[in-house]
């Protein structure tokens, strides 16, 4: 069957997952409808319920259905991946202004539960 909707979370990351619908609008002929969800780990947990057949997802935010679920890859079939480059400018370097950089570490040899004084 044909799917002709998705479930994702469009508060959080809306801009990126217009861009993706776009893109699948226009190379695969396809117009989907976006079911909201609070989050990808929301519309992940409606996936594998069985109430979405689909979601978004957003790679950059695998590692938190990960920290919950570590076998999600196993349990979900990508049927569609595109890439976005995002330019982005490098900040103004001031010369002849300070700047502050913080050290910090403990001077003992052992686990970071070890007491040094």
């Amino acid at each position: 069957t044909q799917l002709t909707s998705v479930t994702a979370p469009t508060g959080t990351d809306n801009e990126n997952i217009q861009k993706l619908l776009a893109d699948i609008k226009s190379s695969q002929n396809t117009d989907l409808t976006v079911d909201q969800s609070s989050s990808y780990l929301a519309a992940y947990k409606s996936l594998i319920a069985g109430e979405t057949k689909a979601i978004v997802l957003n790679s950059v935010f695998e590692n938190i259905i990960e920290s919950e679920y570590p076998d999600y890859a196993s349990k979900i079939k990508k049927i569609y991946t595109k890439g976005f480059i995002k330019k982005v400018e490098a900040p103004k370097t001031s010369k002849n202004q300070s700047f502050n950089i913080y050290v910090s570490g403990i001077d003992t040899y052992g686990p970071i539960s070890s007491v040094s004084r």
